[in-house]
């Protein structure tokens, strides 16, 4: 048995084969479309998908390559925001980094504690038997800094002069992040480092969107600044059923069924209730809309109206 050519055997689809297979075939290209060229982006929210974040929004779930090439992209960018992960892989960075470039400074130093306290000790000898003050060259004569030390002294100033601001920075839009002013960075400058350090760990915060340079307030009924309700109505956003604010120079709220007298006519009362209070010693009139009391017939005849 031969089995008819592919090409041949399409024809014989019809018309809603031939559409069968457009649509699927559509859709595959769509499919191949979202994967290959157009990557999902979550910018300036908590979330993993975040391939495509802006500069200027915090890169939640950052890798340690990014997190350096956004550090110094942002050298000394102190209003936004800064994610956990964005500040915490540039402190690993940095803490290897310098350690790495000032380790021939540190070796020097740990050789050089025996012969500074031998020193040391002479000097204070000479002090107490009124002898001249021994030099400290021969005693570090075997301690020669050597090229490699100058060089880590030159890389560590270098490194440290570098990273200062946008370090600062950093900090200041991870503080940010954190629902917090990045000013409490200044209690590094007296001896409360911690506190900013604390800060600096606890999770991200929706106020921290305040701090952003397109920061235009909140949506009504988001949590403002300090996790109070903001925009028109009620907390929440909520608006009881049937309730509308009224419009800049609309008259306001009537009760229903109520509408106000037409130009010039007077604001009489409510249909059924005697129009305003009656005269002094005077009896009120009857309702709206009573009928007339009959007309007495006097000694001639003719009727007589109340009143």
């Amino acid at each position: 048995m031969t089995l008819p050519d592919a090409g041949l055997a399409e024809p014989a689809l019809g018309a809603a084969g031939a559409r069968i297979l457009s649509d699927r075939g559509g859709a595959d290209r769509r499919t191949a479309s979202v994967c290959d060229n157009e990557p999902m982006t979550n910018p300036g929210s908590p979330g993993p998908a975040n391939t495509a974040v802006p500069l200027d929004k915090p890169y939640y779930g950052a890798s340690l390559g990014v997190a350096v090439v956004r550090f110094f992209k942002k050298y000394a960018t102190f209003s936004g925001r800064a994610s956990r992960s964005e500040y915490w892989w540039w402190q690993l960075v940095t803490t290897i980094v310098s350690t790495v470039v000032s380790l021939p400074v540190w070796i020097w130093l740990i050789r050089a504690i025996e012969p500074l306290s031998e020193w040391l000790t002479d000097v204070a000898d000479s002090s107490t038997y009124s002898y001249s003050t021994p030099s400290l060259e021969p005693y570090l004569q075997d301690l020669e800094p050597g090229g490699l030390f100058m060089i880590s002294v030159i890389g560590s100033v270098v490194w440290s002069l570098g990273t200062f601001i946008p370090g600062i920075a950093v900090n200041w839009r991870r503080l940010h992040d954190a629902g917090f002013s990045g000013a409490f960075w200044l209690l590094n400058l007296v001896n409360f480092g911690i506190v900013p350090l604390i800060m600096c760990i606890l999770p991200s915060k929706p106020q921290g969107a305040r701090f952003d340079a397109d920061f235009t307030g909140f949506a009504s009924g988001a949590p403002g600044a300090y996790g109070q309700p903001t925009g028109y109505g009620p907390p929440g956003g909520y608006t009881p059923p049937g309730y509308a604010p009224p419009g800049y120079g609309a008259p306001g709220y009537a009760p229903s069924g109520y509408a106000p007298p037409g130009y010039g006519a007077p604001a009489g009362p409510p249909t059924g209730q005697p129009y305003g209070p009656a005269g002094y010693g005077q009896p009120a009139g009857p309702p709206l809309g009573a009928p007339a009391p009959a007309p007495e017939i006097g000694p001639d005849g003719l009727p007589r109206y109340p009143g």
